[in-house]
């Protein structure tokens, strides 16, 4: 019997990072395992942010008026209901199978892989 794969919530704190949110969510829709959730945290922005990101129907947007990184990444990482979270920045534009390799490597480190 095989394990229940893990859930992926992947949290990005977002502040004026307009040139990059499509690649980075671009990158993120790619991925040979599919996010259980994107959590794109608005700190604030200023700019087309987070209108390029509504346009992605599985991310869900955040608000976090503190403006600072670790406010918004706190508030991403306490909203996320996955077994695993993984943050990132909205500059990051992540290989295909990065989610994929994350998944695994905390399977085998907790000693759930076959």
């Amino acid at each position: 019997m095989s394990a229940k794969p893990p859930t992926i919530s992947v949290v990005v704190p977002v502040y004026n990072d307009e040139p990059y949110v499509k690649a980075c969510l671009g990158a993120l829709q790619a991925q040979t395992v599919t996010p259980h959730e994107i959590l794109f945290v608005d700190n604030n922005c200023t700019d087309g942010s987070m209108a390029i990101a509504r346009r992605y129907k599985n991310v869900k947007i955040l608000h976090e008026p503190k403006q600072g990184l670790s406010y918004a990444r706190n508030t991403g990482l306490n909203m996320a209901t996955g077994d695993i979270l993984l943050r990132i920045d909205a500059d990051t534009n992540l290989p295909p199978t990065y989610i994929d390799r994350q998944s695994a490597r905390r399977l085998t480190t907790r000693g759930c892989a076959p």
